[in-house]
């Protein structure tokens, strides 16, 4: 019941900050509005005149600028307030309830009891700020589910070995690049969306990506006994992958 409180004031949450954020923009902060749309042609044209020195600079700027400019803004205070009173009236809750409760003492399950208990340490965690690689040298693989910040995602399969059937990717990301590489025998499976960025897929390329999804499978892909799906959206950066 938690868990679906928690979804519910998620959405909850989510509508009455874009309606709040909205608001503020229209009614109560031109200039917060003026600055974001410049930061946002700034974004625009940095794209276009990229990889020029210039280009980078002007899109970072509107990235680094919009974000602070968000960060500033008395809704986004708001909200993170709310959020932090939200978390902590379900904390002080759940321990009362936890402690009215009365431990059970109950028969072991003989089924139950026989089935083995064990945990995988995953490749990746969830990280706001950072960059995260695989080892470069040999490493056990575990199956790839994450969301990230700031920062870029360094994948390698050249120095682990797969396991038979489908081995998946799952990488979502606000801003940074991805890039995965694969041996030569790997059938592969890519389903990228990204909202400003770049892709490069083997031999398929774009350097100019604007709210687009992209979908790319190997030939053989649904016949090899070995292969791998790649599940990957980035608001702002590029993904790659390619073979060594």
């Amino acid at each position: 019941m938690f868990h679906q409180s928690k979804i519910d004031f998620t959405k909850w949450i989510f509508v009455i900050g874009i309606i709040l954020f909205i608001a503020e923009l229209l009614f109560f902060n031109g200039e917060a509005l003026f600055f974001l749309m410049m930061m946002i042609f700034c974004v625009y044209i940095g794209r276009k005149r990229m990889p020029k020195k210039s280009g980078l600079l002007l899109f970072w700027i509107g990235i680094i600028g919009g974000v602070l400019s968000f960060f500033n803004m008395f809704t986004f205070r708001l909200l993170l307030f709310a959020v932090f009173i939200y978390f902590i009236f379900h904390y002080v809750q759940n321990k009362q309830v936890a402690a009215k409760k009365s431990p059970k003492i109950e028969e072991a399950d003989p089924i139950l009891s026989q089935e083995e208990t064990f945990s995988k340490t995953p490749l990746f965690q969830n990280r706001l700020f950072g960059t995260q690689r695989t080892e470069e040298q040999i490493y056990k693989w575990n199956d790839v589910n994450i969301q990230t910040g700031i920062g870029d995602t360094v994948i390698d399969l050249n120095y682990t070995i797969l396991p038979k059937g489908e081995a998946v990717i799952v990488i979502r990301k606000l801003i940074g690049n991805i890039e995965i590489i694969v041996p030569y025998e790997l059938e592969v499976s890519v389903h990228h969306s990204g909202f400003i960025g770049s892709y490069s897929i083997f031999d398929y390329s774009e350097p100019n990506v604007w709210n687009e999804t992209i979908r790319y499978e190997s030939k053989n892909y649904h016949e090899s006994a070995q292969k791998v799906k790649i599940i990957t959206s980035i608001t702002f950066g590029r993904i790659e992958v390619k073979r060594t």
